[in-house]
């Protein structure tokens, strides 16, 4: 059911004119839908509906270089001394 709704997102895209490639899911929620009424002896049977939505941007290509850190900065320190008991 996913799948099938990724593939309609694709077309969807491509027909508003978006960028396929640079397309990147922003958000994927489920929610609950409504119980059909049921009558006679299928009353205690529960059927679990859903409503999936999914939306997607359009992500800028641009990729910026990390600075680095030096070398004293990146070392750790450890997370609490102990000390000797007289």
């Amino acid at each position: 059911m996913v799948i099938s709704l990724l593939k309609s997102l694709v077309a969807n895209a491509q027909q508003k004119g978006l960028d396929v490639k640079s397309l990147c899911i922003a958000s994927a929620i489920a929610n609950i839908a409504s119980r059909p009424a049921r009558y006679g002896r299928h009353r205690r049977r529960v059927t679990k509906r859903s409503h999936f939505e999914i939306t997607a941007v359009e992500k800028e290509t641009k990729i910026e270089p990390r600075a680095e850190k030096p070398q004293a900065q990146q070392q750790k320190k450890p997370a609490h001394k102990m000390e000797k008991k007289q």
